[in-house]
């Protein structure tokens, strides 16, 4: 029958957790005297193993979970840069759309403006071109009616001579 050295035991688990050890050194101290040491402490390393083999399970789990999880933020954050690229390509087209259009817009109102100026300034030529036809041709009504006043007296006096003669 093998006789259990607790400093021995403590010595093969040293890499082990604390816990662990505090409750493989309880379990030494407390067991049976029915049970055979031997298959108690086999049972404890079985014991043991599970747990770790339960950690390491979990590890892995997690460190698969934390993968996925970090190729879908990596995903996300590549489709959401895509999408900002898209966007400001967008916003600098349609800026540039409208800066064009801006232009256009402005060098349309300076030729309409151009062509009102214009418009303007021939409506007022051709205003004062009638004022001066038409003071022209008051002028020459009023030279008229002077002639023919003139005509008509002459006549009136021509005729008057002629009755009287």
């Amino acid at each position: 029958m093998l006789t259990l050295n607790v400093n021995d035991l403590e010595a093969s688990t040293q890499d082990k957790d604390k816990t662990t050890n505090n409750n493989l050194r309880t379990m030494i101290e407390t067991a049976k005297p029915s049970v055979p040491l031997e298959d108690y402490i086999e049972e404890l390393k079985e014991r043991q193993s599970t747990q770790q083999n339960d950690n390491v399970d979990d590890r892995e789990r997690d460190l698969v979970l934390a993968a996925e999880l970090g190729k879908a933020l990596l995903e996300r954050n590549e489709q959401l840069t895509l999408d900002n690229e898209n966007i400001t390509l967008q916003y600098s087209q349609k800026l540039e759309q409208l800066e064009q259009e801006k232009h256009s817009l402005r060098r349309k109102l300076e030729l309409l403006q151009d062509d009102y100026e214009s418009r303007v300034i021939e409506l007022k030529n051709d205003i004062a071109n009638y004022r001066k036809r038409l003071t022209d041709q008051q002028d020459s009504a009023r030279q008229m009616e002077k002639s023919e006043g003139k005509l008509v007296q002459e006549l009136i006096e021509q005729n008057e001579r002629l009755t009287h003669n």
